[in-house]
C-alpha cells in the first residue's frame, strides 16, 4: 500500500473521525489542523483533497479516498470533503 504524505494523512484521519457520511468543510479542516508552526487555510486543504486523496494510483495499490464537493449553501459555495468507501477503510497504520 503507498505511503501518504503526512499532510494528505492528517487530512484523511481527520476525515476518517469526523466524516459522517455528509462531508466535512474545508473550512472546519483548515481551522482543526493549523497549528502556529503550520497554519493552515482551504486554500491549503483543497489540493491535499483533490490531488493525493482524490485520484487513485496508477499502479492501482489505492483508490480514490476522498472527493471534492461544491455545495451551495446560504448564497456562498462552500467546498466539502467527503470519504469514500475505501477511504473511510483505510488504515494510515497498515501503510508500509
Amino acid at each position: 500500500m503507498a505511503k501518504l504524505a503526512a499532510k494528505s494523512a492528517r487530512v484523511l484521519e481527520y476525515l476518517q473521525a469526523n466524516d459522517q457520511g455528509e462531508g466535512v468543510s474545508v473550512d472546519e479542516i483548515a481551522e482543526a489542523l493549523s497549528t502556529e508552526a503550520e497554519p493552515m487555510t482551504k486554500r491549503n486543504i483543497i489540493p491535499v483533497i483533490s490531488l493525493s486523496l482524490g485520484k487513485a494510483l496508477k499502479d492501482g495499490s489505492r483508490g480514490i479516498l476522498a472527493k471534492y464537493e461544491k455545495r451551495e449553501e446560504e448564497g456562498e459555495t462552500v467546498g466539502y470533503a467527503v470519504l469514500t468507501d475505501e477511504g473511510v477503510n483505510f488504515d494510515l497504520d497498515a501503510e508500509d
